[in-house]
């Protein structure tokens, strides 16, 4: 079977890569060793499996091993994510800088006929260092799915919520379209299409490990200002959610609209497990 290069990275970041290449400078690399951590559990165990590494490795030998040597692992005291410490460290700055995919890219195509999605990267961060693999993620603002990519991407069940059924059914296309690495989750990411109010007080206690999501913004996304006007307007693209009244967004009084969320989300915190995180 030949393969050919697509111009866009093969390990499933959505970055572009320039016409005959695979993969970006180094992607090759965590793609591989992904592949076969999830296949054999490392790459000693791989390559001891295809006939290769020392000819004795007993337990005593490998214990004597210099510690400069060996792995960093995951310190069995973490229970909140599987970053070792030196990943940790960088996770734990305040200010991050948002790296998109840019309007162009192909991957932002589904993305853009939401007038408020957030980036995928951005919420990709905050499942990696808020939950360990396959930990069970919320959003009950899911949108077009920016969440429940980056949990396919990570290892992650992501339960979404969604109002609009034109959104919901954006949600399936973008994880059908937009997740092609080899080893994407999309088979256990689920869209619930209904109104967050009622789907909420449906979740079983104890189930969620995680909630994450943009909320609906109040009144804004209904001015039209020359922003709105020149690029979404003018694109044909929503300017808003639409005009269901259950839409959190269309409440006319912004002290009701404070109620409504915030009983949402309360009823999302009875699902979430001890020591857990929203």
């Amino acid at each position: 079977m030949r393969l050919l290069p697509t111009g866009e990275c093969w390990c499933g970041c959505g970055e572009e890569v320039g016409l005959g290449k695979f993969f970006l400078p180094g992607h090759d690399k965590k793609a591989e060793a992904e592949v076969i951590r999830k296949e054999y559990g490392g790459v000693p165990q791989f390559v001891v499996q295809h006939g290769y590494g020392p000819l004795s490795s007993r337990e005593s030998e490998i214990k004597e091993m210099p510690a400069r040597y060996a792995p960093e692992e995951t310190h069995p005291r973490n229970t909140l994510n599987d970053l070792t410490a030196k990943q940790w460290i960088p996770e734990t700055i305040s200010v991050w800088n948002q790296q998109g995919l840019g309007a162009n890219h192909p991957d932002a195509k589904i993305e853009r006929l939401h007038p408020a999605p957030f980036s995928f990267t951005d919420v990709s961060r905050l499942i990696r260092f808020f939950t360990k693999r396959g930990g069970v993620v919320l959003d009950p603002f899911v949108g077009v799915g920016s969440t429940l990519k980056a949990c396919a991407l990570e290892g992650r069940k992501g339960v979404g919520f969604e109002l609009n059924p034109e959104y919901a059914d954006l949600s399936k296309a973008r994880l059908d379209t937009e997740v092609r690495d080899f080893f994407g989750n999309v088979s256990e990411q689920v869209i619930r299409t209904g109104d967050a109010r009622e789907l909420a007080r449906g979740l079983a206690g104890n189930s969620i490990d995680f909630i994450v999501t943009s909320p609906p913004y109040w009144s804004i996304l209904h001015k039209r200002d020359h922003k709105a006007r020149q690029e979404r307007q003018s694109h044909g693209l929503d300017t808003d959610y639409g005009s269901d009244p259950r839409d959190l967004a269309n409440i006319r009084d912004y002290g009701d609209f404070i109620d409504q969320l915030s009983a949402i989300l309360g009823d999302c915190i009875r699902a979430l497990k001890l020591r857990k995180y929203m």
